[in-house]
């Protein structure tokens, strides 16, 4: 867009970018291997390509059109557990897609500044779009910071030539130009401290995402979870918490996230310790704290009365492994043995 291929040459232009790709090669790969070790890849299997087609699509309106109109900012917009390509949502998405670049390479030359904007937020947003997805979230508000970057350009080069053409452009439109823009980027400050108040503690933020979008799982876990880890938090907010973890299981049953604090809830208002659920809970505590020999019998409890549940096979899997080394170590071989094929069976989804 700087119409700098006539004056220097590609070859020119190529070669004084190198470092700047080798550098951004190397940041690039570190973060993404330090990324995916912590967060699982999205299996391909769940999303396939249509899947990501849309996802990828509506990475790319959602980012530009947040960087217009920060509204209805959220800490997750929660990846939905199917996407569907059909759906209305994604439809409209890439129809847009389509539709844009197919304006912008049609206008490239008369405003090339406008095709290099776009294909910079696309490429800001490949790493976090539908086709490498890592996490639980669908898009993320702050990843509209980079890729807006090239539409910021656009909007300062725009009142940048109205500025310089003042001479020759009626004044009431060069102040209306200024002035609006004033305005503009009062009003997105105006924007960003109102929201900040709403990271004012977690209870007030989850809270504020679940109004958002009260379908999404995490918020309402999340927001259980703040419930009960008040210093104090009462008979009332335990039955609050239990209420958004209950509805957060409901919505994602084959998440374990839930099951953790929704145990302590229950356990803060007295109710059946020995429940199913309260045994998944004190499992997974018992395991966290080095002590097998009890996480174990809780945990098969707590997978017995739902075998298909994989997230539960594996942390009864570990559980077993861990327990057997302990018994290998004090001379119990066979007994380990015995913990480390039913940990085989249980991981394989077969009876042991």
């Amino acid at each position: 867009p700087l119409r700098r291929v006539g004056a220097m040459g590609w070859r020119r232009l190529v070669i004084e970018k190198l470092p700047y790709l080798a550098l951004g090669a190397l940041g690039a790969g570190v973060a993404l291997l330090t990324l995916y070790r912590a967060i699982p890849v999205t299996a391909y299997g769940a999303y396939g390509p249509a899947a990501r087609v849309a996802m990828s699509a509506y990475s790319l309106v959602f980012y530009a059109w947040k960087f217009l109109w920060a509204g209805g900012l959220s800490p997750m917009h929660e990846l939905p557990e199917r996407v569907d390509a059909l759906e209305p949502r994604f439809l409209l998405a890439m129809a847009l897609v389509v539709a844009v670049t197919a304006i912008l390479i049609a206008l490239r030359r008369r405003w090339p500044g406008g095709l290099a904007a776009w294909v910079y937020s696309a490429l800001m947003i490949l790493p976090v779009g539908g086709g490498v997805h890592a996490g639980l979230h669908l898009v993320a508000d702050r990843y509209s910071y980079l890729s807006g970057l090239g539409f910021a350009v656009l909007a300062g080069g725009g009142l940048a030539w109205l500025v310089r053409e003042r001479t020759r452009l009626r004044s009431p439109v060069v102040t209306l130009g200024v002035a609006a823009a004033a305005l503009i980027v009062i009003g997105w400050g105006a924007g960003a401290w109102r929201q900040s108040k709403v990271w004012h503690d977690s209870e007030r933020l989850w809270g504020w995402a679940l109004d958002l979008d009260p379908q999404c799982a995490m918020c309402a876990t999340n927001l259980g979870a703040a419930l009960i880890m008040a210093p104090e938090p009462g008979l009332a907010r335990a039955r609050q918490a239990e209420a958004l973890l209950r509805h957060a299981i409901r919505v994602r049953p084959e998440r374990a996230f839930p099951y953790h604090p929704l145990g302590v809830a229950l356990a803060l208002q007295g109710r059946d310790p020995g429940s199913v659920l309260v045994s998944a809970d004190l499992g997974l505590v018992r395991l966290q704290q080095g002590r097998h020999a009890e996480a174990v019998p809780l945990l098969r409890r707590a997978l017995a009365t739902n075998p298909a549940h994989a997230p539960m096979r594996s942390v009864l899997a570990r559980a077993l492994g861990a327990q057997s080394e302990v018994l290998r170590r004090e001379g119990r071989a066979g007994e380990a043995d015995a913990l480390v094929n039913e940990a085989q069976a249980v991981l394989a989804g077969t009876p042991a």
